[in-house]
């Protein structure tokens, strides 16, 4: 049977065309320590009937680099799109989205995703303290705990403050999986009426938070 010249074969077949298939979209990266190379290979794969050709790989920040193993995957190819996300300057919550764009008409982009949380290679719990109104003559003492990862070679190596209105205390402590220091700061009864503020300087030897200031 023929219909203008043409199969009747072909006509049931359709068009080719691409087709492509996210195996795997998002990938939870957990939590890392900040300044860490998170790195991952994206699976996608050709279900179409047509090469499937990768225009273009876009991540949503400088922050990471994204590319494509191969520009153009035949019918049933596998392949995987390559992310690297270096988490300098990142602490928190991260949600890290990657555009991809293709020739699939059904699908001429779709978005692959990094997810997980940043914890920063030194932690400071409060980052500040507030000892609100205080009556003159008086003395009061707030503290704060600085953290390391226990796995990592990061030191604190010292606690300091160039003011001579408050004096500082402070002792070792231990936790799962990280260590550091408790920091206790007091105010002298001498200093004079009105605001009043200072810093307290936390010298490390990482190379992202050499000084951390309460």
């Amino acid at each position: 049977l023929a219909l203008l010249g043409r199969p009747y074969s072909a006509l049931s077949e359709g068009p080719q065309v691409p087709k492509l298939t996210l195996v795997d979209a998002e990938f939870n990266f957990g939590t890392v320590t900040q300044g860490t190379n998170v790195q991952h290979a994206f699976a996608i794969r050709n279900d179409g009937t047509a090469p499937l050709a990768i225009r273009r790989v876009q991540p949503s920040c400088g922050c990471t680099v994204s590319v494509a193993d191969k520009t153009t995957l035949e019918p049933g190819q596998e392949s995987a799109v390559q992310a690297v996300f270096d988490t300098s300057g990142f602490h928190g919550q991260k949600v890290i989205p990657i555009r991809l764009y293709t020739n699939d008409p059904r699908a001429s982009s779709a978005e692959l995703t990094l997810r997980g949380v940043v914890r920063q290679d030194v932690e400071l719990t409060p980052p500040r303290l507030s000892f609100g109104a205080v009556p003159k003559g008086s003395s009061q003492t707030k503290s704060a705990e600085v953290w390391v990862d226990s796995k990592s070679t990061l030191q604190i190596l010292d606690v300091s403050t160039r003011s001579d209105a408050i004096s500082i205390k402070t002792e070792n402590i231990s936790a799962p999986g990280r260590s550091g220091k408790k920091i206790e700061v007091t105010l002298k009864d001498n200093i004079p009426v009105g605001s009043f503020r200072t810093l307290v300087a936390i010298k490390t030897n990482s190379p992202t938070n050499g000084v951390v200031n309460i």
